[in-house]
């Protein structure tokens, strides 16, 4: 035996599975938030938070300038480090001597270890070690001798091969000079001094380490600054030292309580978005399309408002929040549906959007007035110039909610950041990417909204027009039907809009051929009159099939194309089916000839286009148009609706049923008012 999932459990899984990935996405933003110091401040600007005391104890760090100062002063006794090695002297005199053929004389031996003993006093380095230090502009060398005693020699007496060389060309006699000018006598010289890369590292470390960081302490619960004080020097110097200490505190990440306490914030706030829905408009929420598209919606803004945040840490511009559009969520909502459900996900999205933030309150003031603003500005939304207004009203929304706050807070107008003025701007001019958004929710999630509606039942749209030239009586009939739905769903509360363009294009199908339908026969004979039932029967219930065919030739809606394949839902053609049953009173038919295919009408727009076709078409035929055979016909109509079972599957209560028909009977008597004979004129 096959276990089979309804439709109902699959689309409430996808429900679940929608809200988890939302849930998961705001926490991995607020993950992110949460490591990051949430303050911004600017030096010589007033403190735009409340008091803020210091949460744990931090040391004053000093500035850049100090530290750097005081780490050059610290470098300033820094000298390269040379190791000492001891050579004898005389040793060195003899192989001198050896080298460069020189008479070994008692004088000569004498000059050489008097002028060698004085070099090698002071040490005998590299060329490119003295450079080296020459270019350090160090004037001094720090030498380590075998002992590890250290003494400090200055760079200007150390030699070099071929300054010893100099030396003792300049000091010696004429015919030791001859001979040290033909001879290479520098290369005989070994280097005693030799740079200790590791230990002059390790000296120049420890006298950079030597310099303090900090100099003094804020302890936990000091007041640090007050809210509106302005920000000195000093103070600016304590609020860098607490984002330091703050970032190194918090660098290992998000801590488990952190991860619970933002996931529960969230999960409250998308769980009364979906119990609104549940408890307040039930059949938004059995769409599952509907419920996908409010949580796209909100993770859309939650996505960009997240992306606005970092990019002002890195500007340090916390302004940069107000470029993101928040107002798209209450005018896409206030398009499709209704305006409470539009401010109250305005609301939740921006509860979301403000745990992100430094400073929500100031935020979450200025974002409930703009979509308090967008919501009244687009009470009835017929024209995109709308859209236009609003993001103007927009803007001035947030200048004056700004401006006004600001004022508030500081009492001084030069505190106003002229540059918020500048992303309020640009917020207003992304509302009107609007337009694209509703285009594409439009295709996305096969949803009308009321602009689209407007153009559709236009009777100057190329397709009503044809209606109207190609079958004139049907073209009437759409029209009478089209003004007793609309009036019908304004009185229950729904939407009057999509039933009248629903009742615009619901007999589009005679167009296929409308001298078949009494309505467009100009008193003539009845072409089905001469056919057999069977095959009169099946052009009349073909115009709903038909209307189909033409409504997706044309890219109708499928919201439209519904309104047509449910107008006469199941019912039967009852004037063929009753004839066929009279003609043939033993013989037995097959019911499915006379009925059509349907579906039932399973909204209350539907619902109230199948009545209100049927009674119009009803009232074309009655004998007499007074108050009691009007409210009969009425009745009768709708009572044989509803007992078979045509209206079962719409929401339509049966006080809205009542209404419904309150408002039919008092269009008809309007309609069919008697009117008064005029007189003639008599002839004298």
């Amino acid at each position: 035996m096959k276990f089979q999932i309804s439709k109902d459990i699959i689309e409430n899984l996808i429900k679940l599975g929608a809200l988890i990935c939302l849930v998961i996405l705001l926490v991995q933003f607020h993950s992110v938030r949460s490591t990051q110091f949430r303050y911004h401040y600017s030096l010589g600007r007033p403190w735009s938070y409340e008091e803020l005391q210091a949460p744990f104890d931090f040391p004053i760090y000093k500035s850049d300038g100090d530290i750097t100062q005081a780490r050059n002063e610290a470098l300033a006794n820094y000298y390269p480090c040379f190791r000492l090695q001891s050579f004898p002297v005389n040793a060195i005199v003899d192989s001198v001597v050896k080298g460069i053929a020189y008479p070994e004389s008692i004088a000569a031996k004498a000059f050489l270890n008097r002028e060698l003993k004085q070099i090698y006093s002071v040490g005998m380095m590299t060329g490119e070690d003295m450079l080296l230090v020459k270019n350090g502009s160090y004037s001094q060398i720090k030498v380590i001798d075998n002992k590890n005693v250290a003494q400090n020699n200055l760079i200007d007496s150390c030699f070099t091969p071929m300054l010893a060389y100099s030396k003792i060309k300049i000091d010696a006699d004429s015919s030791m000079f001859v001979i040290l000018e033909s001879t290479s006598f520098y290369s005989y010289l070994p280097i005693s001094l030799s740079y200790d890369s590791v230990l002059s590292a390790n000296l120049k470390s420890d006298l950079l380490a030597s310099v303090s960081l900090t100099e003094g302490a804020i302890q936990q619960g000091e007041r640090i600054i007050a809210r509106g004080e302005i920000v000195t020097p000093e103070k600016y110097r304590i609020l860098n030292s607490l984002e330091r200490t703050y970032r190194e505190k918090y660098s290992s990440g998000y801590s488990a309580w952190s991860l619970l306490g933002d996931t529960l914030l969230e999960l409250f706030f998308v769980m009364l978005l979906i119990l609104y829905l549940i408890r307040f408009r039930p059949n938004y929420y059995s769409g599952m399309k509907n419920v996908i598209f409010f949580l796209l919606l909100v993770a859309l803004m939650v996505c960009l408002s997240a992306g606005a945040v970092k990019l002002g840490d890195v500007l340090n511009m916390p302004m940069c929040i107000y470029i993101v559009p928040l107002a798209w969520v209450p005018i896409l909502v206030r398009v499709f549906f209704d305006a409470r459900t539009s401010l109250y996900i305005h609301w939740i999205t921006l509860m979301l959007v403000a745990l992100m933030l430094d400073d929500p309150f100031t935020y979450v003031i200025i974002q409930v007035a703009v979509g308090m603003v967008v919501v009244t500005s687009l009470k009835d939304i017929s024209e995109r110039s709308q859209l236009a207004r609003t993001a103007l009203y927009v803007f001035l929304t947030y200048a004056f909610t700004y401006t006004a706050l600001t004022l508030s807070v500081t009492g001084d107008v030069t505190k106003l950041d002229w540059l918020s003025y500048v992303f309020f701007a640009a917020n207003a001019v992304l509302l009107l990417l609007a337009y694209g958004l509703i285009f594409l929710c439009e295709k996305v999630f096969n949803m009308l909204s009321s602009m689209t509606l407007v153009e559709l039942s236009n009777v100057n749209s190329d397709l009503l027009l044809r209606l109207a030239e190609e079958a004139p009586g049907t073209f009437q009939h759409s029209l009478q039907v089209a003004n007793l739905a609309s009036e019908a769903a304004k009185r229950i509360g729904a939407n009057s809009l999509m039933v009248r363009t629903g009742a615009m294009y619901h007999d589009i199908g005679k167009m296929a051929c409308p001298h078949n339908f009494i309505e467009n026969q100009a008193g003539g004979a009845n072409p089905l009159n001469r056919m057999p039932i069977p095959d009169a029967v099946s052009i009349i219930i073909g115009h709903v099939t038909r209307g189909i065919q033409i409504a997706q030739k044309e890219h109708l809606p499928q919201v439209i194309i519904d309104f047509i394949a449910t107008h006469h839902g199941t019912s039967k053609a009852r004037y063929f089916y009753n004839t066929y049953k009279n003609q043939h009173p033993n013989e037995e038919i097959d019911e499915a000839l006379f009925t059509y295919q349907g579906p039932t009408p399973f909204t209350r727009e539907q619902g109230i286009l199948m009545m209100a076709d049927a009674i119009e078409a009803r009232s074309r035929s009655l004998q007499e148009y007074s108050e009691q055979s009007i409210n009969d016909m009425v009745e009768q109509m709708v009572s044989a609706q509803m007992n078979d079972g045509q209206l079962k599957n719409t929401p339509l209560t049966f006080k809205d049923i009542e209404n419904i028909k309150e408002v039919f009977k008092q269009k008809l008597q309007n309609i069919y008012h008697h009117r008064i004979a005029y007189p003639e004129l008599c002839q004298r």
